[in-house]
C-alpha cells in the first residue's frame, strides 16, 4: 500500500513541477490556448507517458485497462452518465462565440489525457495496490477517492485560491466515490 501511495505522490509532483516549469499560473490556464497546451496538455501528457511506462515495468498495465464489475446491476451506469451530463451542461452554458477551433482541440486532448491519467493512476492501479493489500471493499473506496480528491488539492500549489480548491478536493473525492462504485461494484 505504501508503494501505492509512494507512486500517486511521484506522479503528483512530477506533475506540479511540469505545471510549474510551463509558467502558466492555475489562474491563467484556460485564457488561451497557449497556456492550456503548455499548463495542462504537455505536462498532464508527460506524467501519463510515465505513467503507462511505470505500469508496462511493473507488468500492471494490462491489469490498468481490465474491467469486470462484479454484479450486474445497470443502475451503476448512472453514475458516470451523470457525471457526463454535468459535463455536457456545462459545456452548452459556454461562450462558444469567445472560443476558437484550436482551442477546443486542445481543451479536448487534454481533458481527455487528464481522465486517462486519472483513472489509470487511481482506478486502473491504486485500487488493485489496496485491493492486494488486503483491504476491504468500503476501506478500499474510501481510500482511493480521498486519494483522487486529494490530488486535485494539488492546484492549489499553483496558484488555485484555497477555498476553490478545498472544494475541488470534496467534489472529486465525492466523484471518486461514484466512479469506484461504477467500477467495483
Amino acid at each position: 500500500m505504501l508503494l501505492g501511495i509512494v507512486v500517486c505522490v511521484v506522479y503528483l509532483a512530477g506533475l506540479i513541477a511540469l505545471q510549474k516549469a510551463s509558467g502558466v499560473p492555475y489562474v491563467a490556464i484556460a485564457d488561451s490556448e497557449p497556456n492550456l497546451r503548455k499548463g495542462v496538455l504537455i505536462p498532464v501528457a508527460v506524467m501519463t507517458a510515465v505513467l503507462v511506462a511505470f505500469l508496462a515495468a511493473t507488468g500492471r498495465l494490462a491489469d490498468a485497462f481490465a474491467f469486470a464489475p462484479k454484479v450486474d446491476a445497470f443502475w451503476l451506469w448512472s453514475i458516470p452518465v451523470v457525471i457526463l451530463l454535468g459535463v455536457v451542461l456545462r459545456l452548452v452554458r459556454n461562450p462558444w462565440s469567445q472560443v476558437n477551433g484550436r482551442f477546443v482541440a486542445v481543451a479536448l486532448l487534454a481533458t481527455l489525457l487528464v481522465g486517462l491519467s486519472e483513472e489509470l493512476l487511481i482506478r486502473g492501479y491504486f485500487v488493485d495496490v489496496l485491493q492486494e493489500a488486503g483491504l476491504g471493499l468500503v476501506w478500499v473506496g474510501v481510500i482511493s477517492s480521498v486519494v483522487f480528491g486529494v490530488l486535485h488539492g494539488a492546484n492549489i500549489l499553483n496558484g488555485q485560491d484555497a477555498k476553490t480548491a478545498v472544494q475541488q478536493v470534496v467534489a472529486s473525492a465525492i466523484m471518486g466515490l461514484g466512479l469506484f462504485a461504477s467500477l467495483a461494484l
